[in-house]
């Protein structure tokens, strides 16, 4: 069985149902950007490893953040950032 975290970040003076419905909107867009974080994240890591997206966090001004690791024991992270236009880049 698979598993993900995913963390909504929103300022003490938020709304967080406003917070909740904006993460929810971008979703879809960051389920679907999972295979290419995973190849981004692999060839960071070298070796043919894989990596695979074990969290993802939503700040409140839209940009992501996807957690990356070879497995859960793996204490070794990459961290791909998306931007709120949709960017992908290493942390």
């Amino acid at each position: 069985m698979g598993r993900m975290l995913v963390w909504v970040f929103y300022l003490d003076r938020e709304d967080r149902l406003s917070r909740l419905s904006m993460a929810n909107s971008i979703f879809p867009a960051l389920l679907a950007e999972i295979p290419k974080v995973e190849v981004m994240a692999g060839k960071l890591a070298g070796n043919g490893q894989y990596l695979q997206v074990i969290g993802r966090s939503i700040k409140p001004d839209g940009n992501a953040r996807y957690s990356c690791r070879h497995d859960e024991d793996d204490e070794n992270e990459i961290d791909i950032v998306r931007t709120g236009d949709g960017r992908l880049m290493l942390l």
